[in-house]
């Protein structure tokens, strides 16, 4: 979603070619929703490995981390090859750490790599939440071979953006500038409802395979969710996201008033009646997009420090952030029962929203790295 927003604030006022790479053909023909932005539009189709014995064969045998494995292609090295002996080119952006890899491919041309965050942190952060031993053990691996890959990537490159301060301290030392970029959210689409909340619902949303979601998932659920429902009994926790871990699953069926909505058409209808919006993240890195989401909405929202990350929210005055189970199920709390409270979260938060984080300011700041790497 990243790279559709930017390439339709960007292609008014400049001309974009699109390589990209997709898993299946039907992951593919979404790219058809940006291609009036774009002159030219490519997309290679290469079936990402994920099994359990490739990712054993990383561990053992590789030097770079699985998911840059994962992103490699001939095909695509194939395209790029020649749109750059056909085609002129004054900039090219590359979207997402392991794409770096083409970056040898460019030759003097200039290049900006959007890392949007940094997943030596990512992984590290995977690692300290594991309970597996060998998940713990995979994510320790990958960690050190992302770390050397970014090392080695930042030094291929003139410009490259992250999207938290938080990342850029975390990267291994540039040769080149590392600009903080925040995300942005279409305040258009996710835009305040007129519908009123339901008064008892506390929504959590995201991809619900993903480590840091499920580990945020489950310790809302175990630690903070029981503190909530024995101030207000009739509270409900929502679920909502693809592919909910096993785990996730077991939680919904053994607790009371927690409901999995898998994968939904609209998230909006759901976001507009949870009466409050939670962010219990521990770990990861990286701008939570489900929280600027929420305040683009104008819903109340109770987030850790670590889901903050990113987001230009005062807190007390445009969310409410929180860490411990206490104090994070007291802050959902007051929310649940204070419906002045959620009023004014909710038009503060969509305030900045509009003002710091709408796609056509993030646009110009990416047109400034563009003109500072061709320089």
């Amino acid at each position: 979603m990243i790279n559709y927003h930017l390439l339709r604030e960007l292609s008014r006022r400049h001309t974009i070619s699109l390589l990209s790479l997709a898993e299946t053909p039907q992951e593919a023909r979404f790219a058809e929703a940006v291609r009036p932005y774009c002159e030219q539009l490519q997309v290679v189709c290469r079936p990402i490995p994920r099994s359990i014995l490739a990712r054993c064969r990383n561990l053992l045998t590789d030097r770079d981390p699985f998911c840059v494995r994962q992103h490699h292609s001939e095909s695509f090295r194939t395209h790029l090859s020649r749109w750059l002996q056909t085609m002129p080119f004054d900039v090219v952006h590359m979207t997402y750490t392991p794409m770096a890899q083409y970056a040898a491919d460019l030759g003097d041309l200039p290049s900006v790599l959007a890392l949007v965050d940094c997943m030596s942190r990512l992984f590290s952060s995977n690692a300290q939440t594991a309970s597996n031993p060998l998940a713990k053990l995979y994510w320790q691996s990958q960690a050190g071979k992302m770390r050397g890959y970014e090392q080695a990537a930042l030094g291929t490159i003139r410009r490259a953006v992250v999207a938290t301060q938080a990342d850029k301290d975390a990267l291994p030392q540039s040769p080149g500038p590392v600009t903080v970029i925040p995300c942005g959210v279409d305040t258009d689409y996710f835009a305040p409802s007129a519908d009123p909340d339901d008064g008892s619902s506390i929504l959590f949303r995201g991809i619900l395979s993903f480590p840091p979601n499920v580990d945020a998932a489950s310790y809302f659920c175990r630690a903070i969710y029981p503190l909530v429902r024995r101030a207000v009994p009739n509270a409900r926790l929502i679920l909502a996201g693809r592919d909910p871990a096993p785990a996730l699953r077991r939680l919904a069926d053994a607790t009371a008033g927690i409901t999995l909505t898998g994968s939904l058409p609209d998230i909006r209808p759901v976001m507009a009646r949870a009466t409050v919006h939670v962010c219990p993240v521990r770990s990861g890195s990286g701008v939570k997009l489900k929280i600027l989401e929420a305040m683009a909405m104008g819903k109340a929202i109770v987030t850790t420090s670590c889901g903050l990350s990113g987001i230009a929210a005062e807190p007390g005055r445009d969310l409410l952030v929180a860490d411990g189970p206490e104090d994070f199920a007291g802050a959902v709390v007051r929310v649940l029962r204070e419906p002045e409270l959620r009023q004014r979260l909710g038009a503060a938060a969509r305030m900045v929203a509009a003002r710091e984080h709408a796609w056509h300011a993030v646009a110009r700041r990416y047109e400034e790295v563009y003109s500072e790497a061709c320089r």
